[in-house]
């Protein structure tokens, strides 16, 4: 079932079951289900996604099926600016602030390839304007990496070093006794191989929405901001490479199991 926060996106065929106008999916009662509308989204701060997000994993903990050696792996995706990195560390922040290694985001940030391997290519110049794109990353290291996760395995995972430019070796450690991982990252929702095995290894899949135009002008103001590039090049790289990559992610949007807004008020 795809949701904008309680409400379908679009139907789909997985195990739901409807009592009147409340329908259970994944044993989680959804209230106030309208079927077969395209989208509802209510406008939401981030302190409200935080808490939507970690009622439904504190549901999780709380119910007494979960707790015979189980883990909740949830997926946050959205288009570059959207605010996923944001919402999943506060969201990890709020559950650890009242019980110590509750919760760990993995990034899939930390799976991009190495400058070294994008200069290997057979079009470097391209590979490099590009990174941030589905090919420029190690996706079958990352889908890996979550299946030893998902089999509860303790694993060191790289994190993207943005001051290098490049992945970090082992800088994210997964203990095996943590029972809720955040997975943040652009595409794990693409139907394409190899991306197309993650809703399988996902238990649920959260798109965070935000408008293209928007969300590029978030990435813009933090390449100038932040980054430290003139607004000319900034203007270019979000042209040239994020709203193209952005186009891709929200195609896909549909295919998530819950969606919440992230457009400013």
């Amino acid at each position: 079932m795809n949701l904008a926060f309680a409400m379908p996106c679009a139907w789909s065929p997985r195990k739901e079951r409807n009592k009147g106008n409340t329908y259970y999916w994944k044993g989680y009662k959804i209230f106030n289900c309208i079927a077969h509308t395209k989208r509802i989204s209510v406008c939401c701060s981030l302190d409200e996604n935080v808490s939507k997000l970690e009622t439904r994993i504190l549901e999780w903990l709380q119910d007494s099926n979960n707790k015979d050696n189980k883990r909740l792996m949830i997926g946050l995706v959205g288009v570059p600016g959207s605010g996923k990195t944001t919402l999943a560390s506060h969201t990890a922040a709020r559950l650890n602030a009242s019980r110590t290694g509750t919760c760990i985001v993995v990034p899939m940030d930390g799976f991009h390839y190495s400058k070294q391997t994008l200069a290997e290519m057979d079009n470097p110049a391209e590979a490099h304007a590009r990174r941030g794109a589905p090919w420029t990353f190690d996706s079958l290291g990352f889908i890996k990496a979550l299946e030893k996760i998902r089999k509860k395995e303790t694993v060191c995972l790289p994190w993207f070093d943005h001051h290098k430019g490049d992945p970090e070796e082992g800088a994210v450690y997964v203990d095996n006794l943590v029972p809720v991982v955040i997975v943040e990252g652009n595409y794990l929702l693409l139907p394409d191989k190899p991306w197309n095995t993650l809703p399988h290894i996902l238990d649920e899949i959260w798109y965070l929405d935000c408008e293209i135009s928007e969300a590029m002008y978030r990435v813009f103001q933090r390449m100038v901001n932040d980054v430290g590039l003139s607004p000319g090049e900034a203007s270019f790289r979000v042209s040239y490479n994020d709203s193209k990559n952005a186009e891709i992610i929200s195609s896909c949007k549909c295919r998530a199991d819950v969606i919440l807004d992230s457009n400013s008020r």
